[in-house]
């Protein structure tokens, strides 16, 4: 019998990478290196769980970095100061999730993407698509 993890490691490998290059934004604590993932790290998000990996979570704009910081304290003005920066992000193999092609391929669904939510690690939602992906 096969692990579902190799198995998707299989799909994986049909899908050919894609280059990337956007203009993008990101809101970090000041003072910090916006580079970093080591606040992250510590606190839970919809993407990762504390302490198992950091993450840079980028946005299309400052309005939209501003909104996240807001949202991620529902409201209550944050203890820290927070700076926005502009980034210019070039990657060369980057898998491509917007195509449904590669979904089909690996036999995922949109929404299975859009679900990881919350900030508590004992309740957020992560499909196992992305861990699977950071891993690799």
């Amino acid at each position: 019998m096969t692990s579902k993890f190799v198995d998707f490691k299989d799909r994986l490998k049909k899908i050919s990478p894609v280059s990337l290059a956007i203009n993008c934004c990101r809101g970090f604590r000041k003072g910090n290196n916006p580079l970093s993932t080591a606040n992250s790290f510590n606190s839970s998000g919809r993407w990762h769980i504390k302490g198992r990996f950091g993450a840079i979570y980028t946005g299309e704009s400052e309005e939209v970095c501003k909104e996240e910081i807001l949202r991620q304290f529902e409201g209550i003005i944050p203890k820290y100061e927070y700076e926005l920066v502009k980034l210019n992000i070039s990657l060369n193999k980057v898998l491509d999730l917007s195509d449904p092609e590669n979904l089909k391929s690996l036999n995922i669904e949109k929404d299975e993407l859009t679900s990881g939510e919350g900030t508590d690690p004992d309740t957020v939602v992560i499909p196992i698509v992305l861990p699977i992906l950071l891993m690799i």
